[in-house]
């Protein structure tokens, strides 16, 4: 068994081990006692039912860890934020990033429920030591600060039996999806915690539950891994702060079942978190989202020759290519109107060389549809440039841009090129047909392939239908 198995049966049989029964308070001259600790839950109780808006039919139980304990449970969010955020890390070096991200995490952790269990770990000697880290968390060390804590577990726990939190994570696709879900979650628990928090005079010590992910001491020997707790470490503290601003959002919007809807209905974006108004037009709209748009035109390719998958397309990512281009300011305005983005990519499975994908893109306008799809007419030209200016190691053979008419597309452009990777190389065919329909900006390319413009044209027309 490799370094990372031995990792995941380790914190396994720890796990199993825990939840035989450990007494809270089993460990000398922890604060506060096993009965302060089920006291501190059974005030805030009532409250937290009040706003779950149900009775706890089956209570959590609470086990107490030392944070050394804690350090070989699982904690599947901030392990997914490492897998996510370094997709490059494998086995032995993942193990590791893994490793010293669970060892940051016990010790900024008063309370974790174990998913899929009814119980909920509580570390009550980390109240000083999270205290002691700075001044602005002084005020932690109490039993106040450890009971809203308790919460926000608590409110997890509510939510993983209605929804099954583990399940749902699986389903993220990427890093987008992931971080939004993530986002849903702990932004739905502070959202709760924050209303006991009023019932109970304590809403002073509320934002300290983000707070303290930004402090959380680091002693890794190798900065590397220093970077993958912190970045984990950030990525708990956005979820907390903009996933209860999200949830904000939605309250004050007043949808309806907002945390059903948010939870069978997710945003898969990090743009609707960061604009909860874009969440709440698409739902008040009741329209389809891209990621379920997109899946229904899997099969546009047979899957015995192609493998098909779906990736987030993101304003970073057109900034990104714009920037190499010197467009990075105009790419920023051209954006301010993205909705949503997503691409299906498709791969010859006998040669992955040759690829097609279709981008869709929704713009809160159609003005912005139009700004968008002008700019992206505009980097194909300056990308012919900028390549022409490589040298021999990139050749643009030949490029011909042409305006096309399809049904249902207010502006349509195919551009067809022939690129050379390398002196002496057989040039590459690669094709992009842009069109624009209302707000909506499409495009469909053709790497290693020549472009099928019926094809195209059929694909582009269901996903028009889907999207709409």
């Amino acid at each position: 068994m490799g370094q990372r198995g031995k990792t995941g049966g380790c914190a396994l049989a720890a796990l199993a081990l825990w939840l035989a029964g450990v007494p809270v308070g089993a460990q000398e001259g922890g604060p506060p006692t096993a009965d302060k600790v089920a006291e501190l839950f059974a005030q805030a109780r009532p409250h937290l039912e009040t706003v779950l808006g149900a009775r706890l039919e089956r209570p959590p139980q609470f086990r107490a860890l030392s944070a050394e304990q804690m350090q070989q449970l699982p904690d599947p969010d901030l392990e997914a934020c490492v897998r996510w955020q370094f997709p490059e890390l494998q086995q032995d070096a993942l193990a590791r990033a893994l490793e010293i991200t669970r060892f940051a995490s016990a010790g900024a952790t008063l309370a974790r429920h174990a998913e899929g269990f009814d119980v909920i770990y509580v570390v009550p000697d980390n109240l000083p030591r999270i205290a002691n880290w700075e001044r602005s968390l002084q005020s932690a060390n109490a039993p106040a600060f450890l009971q809203l804590a308790l919460v926000h577990e608590a409110a997890r726990f509510a939510l993983d039996q209605r929804y099954g939190l583990a399940a749902r994570r699986a389903t993220c696709r990427d890093r987008e999806e992931f971080l939004a879900w993530l986002a849903v979650v702990e932004g739905r628990a502070q959202w709760v915690t924050s209303q006991v928090a009023r019932r109970l005079g304590s809403q002073a010590l509320f934002p300290l539950l983000a707070q303290r992910y930004l402090h959380v001491p680091d002693a890794a020997p190798d900065p590397a891994l220093r970077t993958y707790s912190q970045t984990a470490l950030r990525m708990r503290y956005w979820a907390d702060v903009r996933g209860l601003a999200f949830f904000n959002v939605l309250q004050e919007k007043n949808l309806p079942d907002a945390e059903k809807r948010a939870f069978t209905r997710p945003p898969r974006v990090v743009r609707w978190i960061d604009r909860p108004d874009l969440y709440v037009r698409a739902e008040q709209s009741n329209r389809t989202d891209l990621a379920t748009a997109l899946r229904g035109l899997e099969q546009a390719l047979p899957e015995a020759e192609w493998s098909a998958g779906q990736q987030a397309w993101t304003p970073a990512m057109v900034k990104q290519v714009a920037a190499l281009l010197g467009e990075r300011d105009r790419a920023e305005r051209v954006t301010s109107t993205w909705d949503e983005g997503r691409t299906l990519v498709w791969s010859l499975r006998k040669d992955p060389r040759q690829m097609v994908a279709v981008s869709v893109v929704r713009h809160e306008t159609p003005a912005g549809a139009r700004s968008y799809f002008g700019f992206a007419v505009d980097l194909q030209r300056k990308q012919d440039q900028v390549v022409a200016n490589c040298g021999p190691s990139i050749r643009v053979v030949e490029s011909r841009a042409t305006s096309v008419k399809l049904p249902g597309v207010e502006e349509a452009v195919r551009n067809d090129k022939r690129m050379q990777y390398g002196a002496g190389t057989e040039p590459v065919s690669v094709s992009t047909l842009l069109a624009r329909a209302g707000d909506v900006v499409l495009e469909c390319t053709w790497h290693g392939l020549p472009p099928e413009t019926g094809w195209a044209e059929r694909v582009l027309t269901a996903a028009l239908a889907a999207v709409k």
